[in-house]
């Protein structure tokens, strides 16, 4: 039996091949496959094709013995070689230091959100708490507005109120009423996916405008897709 290696511009291809004569002819048979590996070699890539060959060799047991099962470790330790331990530290040591910096920065930019949210939510408090005389007020004009329109629908003679403030007076843009609405339509479980969409710690006001429009578009396909 012998080792054979295939090479093609990206990848290595081991397999081990077992020769036997018929009629005076060489003939090879292939026996098992030992995967293949991604050139040019990387430790990364050795460390995985080793822990892969051990397995593949296992599973041979009942077919080589210790003597074959050395002769092949060491024809493809000559063209992959089998990782040191020095090596395999080294890669340990840089995947856990970007473990560490990924985590890092999942850490501070997470952060950064619920910082961001805290002070939404104080500002909404904020502005609840001034609302809510408005809205009291605007209940009132309400009444009052229905009671004049029933009056004059009587036939009394009643004077009209003064000109009714625009969104404008009231510190209300038009862009920000559409956005409230759109927002206020929303389902509870939309409006959790909302926060976490397209969410960047640099956002303004006039930046969530655009943000639930893709939003809504976004929701639009998800429901379009079975």
């Amino acid at each position: 039996m012998f080792v054979r290696f295939r090479e093609t511009s990206r990848r290595l291809q081991l397999s081990l091949v077992e020769t036997r004569r018929e009629g005076g002819k060489v003939r090879h048979e292939h026996v098992a496959s030992f995967g293949a590996i991604a050139t040019p070699l990387t430790v990364a890539g050795r460390v995985e094709f080793w822990q892969d060959l051990h397995q593949r060799l296992g599973r041979l047991s009942n077919r080589l013995d210790s003597k074959m099962q050395v002769k092949i470790l060491g024809a493809v330790h000559a063209r992959v070689p089998m990782p040191t331990v020095d090596e395999i530290h080294a890669l340990n040591l840089e995947e856990a230091k970007q473990h560490e910096t990924a985590w890092r920065a999942r850490h501070v930019s997470t952060e950064a959100i619920v910082e961001e949210n805290k002070a939404r939510l104080k500002a909404a408090e904020r502005m609840v708490t001034r609302g809510e005389p408005l809205v009291a007020t605007a209940a009132e004009e309400v009444k009052a507005a229905e009671q004049r329109r029933e009056r004059i629908e009587r036939g009394e003679s009643v004077s009209l109120p003064g000109k009714v403030p625009t969104l404008k007076e009231l510190g209300i843009t038009p862009a920000h009423a559409e956005y409230m609405i759109a927002v206020s339509q929303l389902a509870p479980e939309q409006f959790e996916r909302f926060l976490e969409f397209g969410h960047r710690t640099s956002d303004y006001r006039r930046r969530d405008y655009a943000r639930l429009r893709r939003f809504l578009r976004a929701e639009a396909k998800r429901r379009a897709t079975p």
